[in-house]
């Protein structure tokens, strides 16, 4: 299933870095100039602009308004349901399955807590 938001962002706008797991995204430039950020490199981009991010890029991805004036731009992408979103800035995890958000630094092995000698026994 596919998404389509259409947003303006004003000057100075400069939202969180996003790491995108299962989906890929998409922004197409319709009117004015702002700044890519991917990872730690930076690209300017002005309308009819357009860049896809792949799914499961291993860089974060974020925009910021460096200009005067609004940035119209449509994002397309895939509205998938098991999607994870990471955000390298914050170490915020969102999982949109559970509905829920969580903190990267609060992270485990992948069998700690978990009661393995029952298992073995079943």
């Amino acid at each position: 299933m596919l998404e389509s938001l259409w947003k303006s962002w004003h000057p100075a706008r400069n939202p969180a870095s996003t790491t995108i797991i299962c989906s890929e995204e998409q922004a197409f430039i319709l009117e004015g100039e702002m700044t890519l950020r991917l990872g730690d490199k930076t690209y300017p981009m002005k309308a009819g602009d357009h860049v896809v991010f792949p799914a499961g890029q291993k860089v974060g991805h974020s925009f910021y308004n460096h200009s005067d004036a609004p940035c119209r731009f449509i994002m397309i992408g895939e509205k998938n349901p098991n999607e994870v979103v990471f955000y390298p800035e914050t170490g915020r995890v969102g999982v949109r399955l559970m509905g829920e958000g969580y903190d990267k630094s609060a992270t485990v092995e992948y069998w700690q807590g978990a009661d393995t000698e029952r298992k073995k026994r079943s």
